[in-house]
């Protein structure tokens, strides 16, 4: 110990050396008996607390897992939805097409048009319809008297032909050459 006096640090590892050997203070001990139980609570909790981690990563990779499922069941549902979306946009692009074509037919242009306007227009093109449809109809029933008509002087002539015919008949039985044949 005289020979370390000059080295603080090996003075000092001497004096504890020396105080551990021949002085076991109580205090002393109990310090280092908490300190060994702290360290080996320490222990216990980090082996818990790393036991816990490892069954979180689990559980995380198997929701991650039913995740993946019901990812691809939403992609499956996209999916169905832009192809309707899409058959909605060909259905809707024909019916303004659609709707483009009445307007020019019954004279609307794409710019503004008063409502009223519009109900004139309409109500003029749907009368005119309408009046065609009756003049044609009446034309149809011309046509149909006239063909009455036709048939009633079809079956007066056939009539008279037919009674024409029947005279003629009846002449030729009469006649005097007639009865010799028989």
């Amino acid at each position: 110990m005289t020979a370390n006096f000059q080295d603080p640090t090996q003075l000092k590892l001497s004096v504890k050396a020396l105080f551990q050997k021949y002085v076991e203070d109580i205090d002393f001990v109990r310090s280092r008996i908490a300190e060994d139980e702290a360290i080996r609570e320490f222990n216990r909790q980090r082996d818990h607390l790393e036991k816990q981690v490892a069954a979180l990563k689990q559980h995380l990779s198997k929701s991650m897992d039913g995740s993946k499922s019901d990812i691809r069941k939403i992609m499956d549902e996209n999916c169905t939805l832009l192809t309707e979306i899409n058959n909605l946009r060909t259905e809707l692009k024909s019916t303004r097409s659609r709707c483009f074509q009445m307007e020019s037919i019954l004279g609307l242009t794409p710019r503004y048009i008063p409502p009223t306007t519009a109900r004139a227009k309409l109500k003029r093109v749907t009368e005119d319809r309408e009046h065609i449809d009756e003049k044609y109809r009446q034309k149809i029933e011309e046509r149909e008297e006239i063909i009455v008509a036709l048939k009633e002087e079809n079956e007066r002539l056939l009539s008279k032909v037919r009674c024409v015919e029947g005279n003629e008949a009846g002449d030729e039985e009469s006649s005097p050459d007639n009865a010799e044949l028989k």
